[in-house]
């Protein structure tokens, strides 16, 4: 990721590219068939389509991922990136990684998971 620092004008002072530090979060389950994932609107508006989709949002998130489908469309895997917020990216039943904790909470705030169980498919 490239980093610039900028005067109080907005001129370009310093430009370096930088490692983040790289956050997660760890998520369980609460039982065995418990799914934790987004909804396919996420990445199309088709309510009839599967396969690998990207959506620019209003919020700002460029959010992408797998439509998966079994009587019910889910996206497991996503990644997700915003100018401002930056990354968010991985898979609510496992870890998701995010380049800032402001930029993971603007996320779920505007494109939460939804929870359900897989027993019922």
């Amino acid at each position: 990721m490239i980093f610039e620092k900028q005067n109080m004008q907005g001129n370009l002072l310093a430009k370096s590219k930088k490692t983040l530090p790289q956050l997660s979060i760890k998520f369980s389950e609460d039982y065995p068939s418990q799914a934790r994932t987004l909804p396919p609107e996420s990445v199309n508006d088709d309510e009839n389509s599967t396969g690998k989709f990207t959506k620019l949002h209003e919020s700002g998130w460029e959010i992408s991922g797998e439509i998966r489908e079994d009587y019910y469309r889910w996206i497991n895997d996503f990644q997700a990136r915003h100018e401002t917020f930056g990354s968010v990216w991985g898979n609510f039943e496992e870890t998701v990684y995010f380049d800032f904790l402001e930029g993971y909470q603007h996320f779920l705030k505007h494109h939460p998971y939804k929870e359900w169980d897989y027993g019922d498919i």
